[in-house]
């Protein structure tokens, strides 16, 4: 019963719907470009749709996370908006502090690093090891003001902590610094196939693969202007 829901929830509901849709709208026309178009729209659906195209995007957009966790002289926490990912973001920030003692930067704007920084307080961080930047709009902002506070310290080996797509670009931005930072992932996913369920269309896994692909363009945007 169970996985005849599941089965029936991903053919009725999106994504699942709009590849039948492609497939019945291919078989139904007679116009080659037109039978083309629908079967092109009904595969790319299905594919981005699915969590192998997740595992095979997150292999090009996820850095090696370090968990063997070297010494560490600080731990920053980037800020993701007023969402659930922020929160997930604070969560592992704290958990690195409380397996190396490093203090804890984050950075956000106004709003966003203010309840960051009533999270991290909440689950039970010292304030004495929370160190906040409010004055950042952006990743590129967050990287410049983080490491003017890493150079007044004196901080060398650093922890970043921020969602598994986000990673990758900010390790870049820190390189433009001449930082080389230890990515920490918010959000580990599974990188294998656990049964059939994972080869049915879903509408969070089309989010996250729709998410990785933008990073990618972002990757390639902040290389290209390098």
């Amino acid at each position: 019963m169970f996985y005849f829901y599941k089965l029936l929830k991903s053919l009725i509901l999106p994504p699942g719907i709009f590849v039948i849709l492609f497939v019945i709208a291919a078989l139904s026309v007679r116009k080659r470009f037109l039978r083309w178009l629908f079967w092109m729209s009904a595969i790319l659906t299905y594919l981005l749709s699915i969590y192998p195209t997740t595992i095979f995007l997150r292999r090009i957009v996820v850095p090696r996370a370090d968990y063997s966790l070297p010494s560490i002289d600080v731990v920053v926490v980037m800020g993701g908006g007023l969402t659930d990912e922020s929160i997930s973001r604070l969560v592992k920030g704290k958990e690195i502090h409380d397996l190396t003692g490093a203090p804890v930067i984050i950075t956000g704007y106004n709003e966003e690093a203010s309840m960051m920084k009533e999270k991290l307080l909440s689950i039970g961080l010292d304030s004495s090891y929370l160190i906040v930047d409010k004055g950042s709009r952006n990743t590129f902002e967050s990287v410049r003001n983080v490491m003017e506070i890493i150079r007044d310290r004196g901080f060398r080996n650093v922890a970043v902590v921020s969602t598994d797509y986000h990673l990758r670009r900010v390790m870049m931005e820190f390189r433009k610094y001449g930082m080389n930072v230890i990515p920490i992932p918010s959000n580990p996913r599974k990188n294998r196939i656990r049964d059939f369920l994972d080869f049915l269309p879903s509408m969070s896994v089309f989010y996250i693969n729709y998410t990785y692909l933008k990073e990618i363009a972002g990757i390639i945007a902040f290389r290209s202007i390098r």
